[in-house]
């Protein structure tokens, strides 16, 4: 009897070797799944987390400009209305008004970004410089520009020294808002 619990002792152990192995081996099938989902898939689920990110903020975005390109609304329904309003709103020296007839700031990247900011700070500094007044008399007398437009959404005034040009302002139509806008002086 001794010799057949002798000759049972290897298969007994046998089945403990076989759980041991079966257990290391599932280990290390886990810990290479888990590193290739750590490394591989997860990077791929990374950025596919990035790109619904930089879809959903550049939906926002768009919606934040169409807003407030629509409640631009400051200008008249042509160049020279908004021309006008712009002189007006300096011989009154209320620069935060005049600021408001020019174009928004569009560059994304700008801190200035849907804002007249940096037009009022242009309109502050002549203010410091004494030019206000210079500005108005300039932009009284200007008159249309000869050459075409580049597309039907801009205009052009010319403000001339006698016979020297001395500015010419740039106006754009707001779509949004179908006013004219003053892109630059």
């Amino acid at each position: 009897m001794e010799q057949k619990l002798e000759s049972l002792k290897p298969t007994l152990n046998q089945p403990k070797k076989s759980k041991k192995v079966f257990i290391i081996a599932s280990i290390v099938i886990i810990l290479v799944s888990f590193f290739t989902w750590l490394l591989f898939l997860n990077s791929k689920f990374n950025n596919q987390m990035q790109v619904e990110e930089s879809y959903v903020k550049a939906r926002k975005s768009l919606s934040n400009f169409d807003e407030a390109m629509r409640n631009d609304t400051y200008g008249g329904k042509t160049p020279e209305e908004t021309l006008n309003l712009f002189i007006e709103a300096l011989k009154k020296d209320d620069l935060a008004l005049a600021s408001k007839y020019f174009l928004l700031e569009t560059n994304l990247e700008d801190k200035n970004y849907l804002t007249n900011n940096k037009a009022l700070s242009a309109l502050l500094d002549l203010k410091n410089q004494n030019k206000i007044q210079y500005v108005i008399n300039l932009l009284s007398n200007a008159v249309p520009a000869t050459k075409p437009s580049l597309y039907g959404g801009d205009y052009n005034f010319v403000a001339y020294e006698g016979k020297i040009l001395v500015s010419e302002i740039n106006m754009e139509l707001n779509n949004y808002s179908k006013v004219w806008k003053i892109q630059s002086f």
